[in-house]
């Protein structure tokens, strides 16, 4: 197997922080199973497992897209579906920010 598959209970909540200390620029940021992406003053929390199989998807900084390296399912910098057996966006997840941090909840 080439990636890395990844699978979590149904029921299980997960809670993922990010200080913003982190964030002086836009840019992706990842703590697995989340990709944290700040562009044009807009967040945005997504999903790093591919709605096809539940593979882990890599961020190309250089081609600013998420490829899928199990069957080449492709994503833009926001999550949206580009090509592949994938059919569908990377998961949105809820996020909150408070003071100092950006927590994401994955249900």
């Amino acid at each position: 197997m080439v990636g890395r598959y990844i699978s979590f209970p149904l029921r299980a909540k997960r809670r993922i922080i990010f200080p913003l200390s982190e964030f002086q620029n836009e840019g992706v940021f990842h703590q697995s199973p989340v990709y944290l992406i700040i562009a044009e003053a807009k967040i945005k929390a997504v999903t790093d497992v591919c709605p096809h199989l539940g593979c882990q998807v890599n961020y190309h900084r250089d081609q600013e897209k998420f490829v899928c390296p199990c069957h080449g399912s492709t994503f833009d910098g926001r999550g949206h579906y580009l090509s592949g057996p994938a059919r569908t966006d990377l998961r949105s997840l809820s996020w909150t920010r408070t003071n100092d941090q950006i927590e994401v909840s994955q249900k």
